[in-house]
């Protein structure tokens, strides 16, 4: 599990989370809305919502405006997550069923205090080996 976790606001803008992910190099943001888990932004889904030159100099109005969106606007809702207590079967049997890349670990009062990602699978695995 990788912990701390870094969450954003529900209402955080796209420029933001742009910044977030080049500087941290995550692939995975958790958003919260008044302490309170609400969804998780892969990288994947964040670049697809925001389109290929929203970024760049020759971006036009409409999609250099795809910045201003908030992190709730584009998330994934309904998180799948797991409890700090289980195993990692338990991750690996959710990765697959679901097809997503990452498990966010909550705690009792359902916030997040990590995430497992596949790769965090994998290099365990291999570990293990």
């Amino acid at each position: 599990m990788t912990s701390p976790v870094l969450t954003v606001d529900a209402d955080e803008r796209l420029a933001r989370l742009s910044q977030i992910f080049s500087e941290k190099q995550l692939h995975h943001l958790l958003v919260v809305d008044e302490d309170r888990f609400v969804g998780v932004i892969s990288d994947r889904d964040f670049y697809k919502s925001i389109g290929p030159r929203a970024q760049s100099q020759i971006a036009n109005s409409v999609e250099a405006a795809a910045l201003n969106k908030r992190a709730h606007q584009v998330m994934s809702r309904h998180p799948i997550c797991v409890r700090e207590h289980q195993s990692v079967e338990d991750v690996m049997d959710l990765l697959i069923a679901h097809q997503i890349s990452c498990v966010p670990v909550v705690n009792s009062q359902n916030f997040p205090i990590g995430i497992i990602s596949w790769r965090d699978v994998i290099k365990l695995l291999r570990e293990n080996d």
